[in-house]
This record gives C-alpha cells, structure tokens and sequence, in this order.
C-alpha cells in the first residue's frame, strides 16, 4: 500500500516552494487549492506558518545575526526544507512542530501555555503546558486526557472525581495536581486527602495525605514519595529545582518549548539550582550559561545544543 504523505511535510514543502525565488501565481493557486482540500492540510498550514513568524522573532536578536553569520545559505527556505526533511528522519519529529493536544476537549493548552478557570462553587482548575481536560460541571467528573492539572476544591454538594488513564481520584477537600505519563499517573497533594483507586483494581482502593505523593499504573501503586512545594511551582509558571542533574531540567523545560535541546555528555554531571521563569525558555537556556560552564548554539530556533565550555 502507497504511503499516505504527512500534511506536515507537505506544508513543508508548499512553504518552501512559495519562498523560493521562481514562484508562480501557479503555484500559489495551487498552494490554496491543497489547503481547502482538508482541514488537516490547513491546520499543518498554519502551524509551519507560525513556525516562519518564530524564526522572524527570535527574542535574542544576536542569537539570530549568530545564525546567519554561520549559516549564510541557511534561508528561511532551506529552514523549510530542512524542518520537512527532519520530519522524515526523527531529529525533529513533527511532535515537537504540533501540539498533539485533543482539540475537542473542554478545557486545553498549547505547549508553553498554562491557563487557569474558575468556577461557581469556587473550584480552580490550573492546566499546565500541552494539557487537554473535560468536566462535565453537572455530575462534577473531570478527564484528564493528557497533560497535567492542578486543582483547588470548592464547596459542592456532589463530590469532584477525577479521571486519568491509569485510574480515579476523589478529592476530600483539597489541593493537589494530577500529571498524566505515558504509562503511569503522578498524584501530588498539598493539602487535605485525596483517595484513589487504580482502574483495573476498582476495589483496592488508597489515600493520599497532605505533603505525599504517589505514582500509579492501571493495576497497583508503583512508588510513594514526600511531595516537594516547589513542585507545584508551574501554577505560577515557575520552575523551581534544587540540585537537579541538567539532563533532568532539561527535559522538564522541554515541556514548554517547541523543538529539541541536546545537551552533549560532558555535561550530564552538571546539577541545576534555581527558580527560572516559564514564560521565556530562551531566557532559562541563557541563564543557564551563565551560571554553568556551558555554550548555546542555536542551529535553528527549535533545535538547540549545549556543549560544555
């Protein structure tokens, strides 16, 4: 069976024929008749698109002059060109390119974006980066799809009952955040209890205190541990780490940021201490290199190497 090409890609590939030198009105006809042919095409359209408007507006307009200074037939083309072939070969796959949140949830962020909601009976909802939650506000039942969620309980007759992919969570008059792993669920509370019972063992059912934490599958408990405050740092879109190994905070940082970070071996002994801002991972990244003996080098805005110094 033929392969189906990957919107993408194929967006890709309009975008770098419309930059390239010899467009055509043809081309551009073209280009239009494929993205009204199905909103998928449209959708990676937009997202390559607003891909070329990040690449226009580097934060740190000398990490940009570095770019093109050392990459001088590196245009937004070949940029294109190149985004499209990594798509191909996984050095940056189009999961980092697209959020792959499910857009018909009730409540959802983009990667980098943490958003809060408020409701009636006082009830906070916090969703942290690339989150996707449902709640149906009448039988209080909230799904967590994917991502992470932080949660203050309000004063309600009917009791809050959350639902992750690996079990359910009721709340006893609380605080606590919920974050969803590939194969796994991460309960934090902060305050009051949480009980929970794993979806495959409906009767063995657990509760959580305030300060503890527990990591569950669909079957049974995997690990409890003491729950740190800053962990909940991101609700105030913080990121607060104490001796972290830099592999570590790196791939928590990659939570937030669109694209890759390498960091090189050399600096997998390398630990981070500090409370960094979420609102600017180039910021973090360049803090970073002032307090580590490390160098930046930005291949392309999405894909970042650190190197020891």
């Amino acid at each position: 069976m033929e392969k189906r090409p990957i919107p993408i890609e194929q967006a890709c590939n309009w975008m770098a024929r419309l930059l390239a030198d010899d467009v055509s009105d043809n081309d551009h006809k073209a280009c239009n008749i494929w993205r009204n042919a199905a909103p998928e095409n449209e959708n990676a359209w937009q997202q390559v698109n607003s891909i070329c408007t990040q690449f226009d507006e580097l934060p740190d307009k000398k990490i940009g002059s570095r770019i093109l200074n050392n990459h001088q037939s590196f245009s937004r083309r070949r940029l294109l060109t190149f985004i499209g072939v990594s798509l191909g070969i996984g050095v940056l796959g189009s999961s980092k390119l697209i959020t792959n949140v499910n857009s018909d949830s009730d409540y959802l962020t983009q990667t980098g974006e943490i958003s809060e909601f408020k409701f009636d009976d006082g009830t906070r909802l916090i969703l942290n980066t690339a989150t996707a939650v449902d709640f149906d506000q009448t039988t209080r039942k909230i799904r967590l799809h994917e991502g992470e969620i932080w949660v203050s309980t309000g004063q309600h007759a009917t009791p809050l009952t959350i639902y992750g992919q690996n079990g359910k969570m009721i709340p006893i008059g609380t605080e606590f955040s919920v974050r969803q792993f590939e194969n796994n669920t991460r309960l934090c509370v902060y305050q009051g209890r949480v009980k929970f019972s794993p979806s495959d063992a409906p009767f063995d059912k657990h509760v959580v205190g305030s300060g503890k934490g527990v990591d569950f599958d669909s079957v049974s408990i995997q690990r409890h541990f003491k729950v740190n405050t800053a962990s909940k740092a991101w609700i105030d879109k913080k990121l607060a780490v104490s001796n972290m190994l830099l592999t570590d905070f790196i791939e928590e940082l990659s939570r937030y940021r669109v694209g890759k970070i390498k960091v090189s071996l050399e600096l997998s002994k390398q630990r981070v201490t500090g409370v960094f801002s979420l609102e600017n991972t180039d910021n973090v990244l360049s803090q970073l290199s002032e307090i580590l003996p490390l160098s930046i080098q930005y291949i392309t805005p999405w894909w970042v190497s650190l190197s020891a110094r």
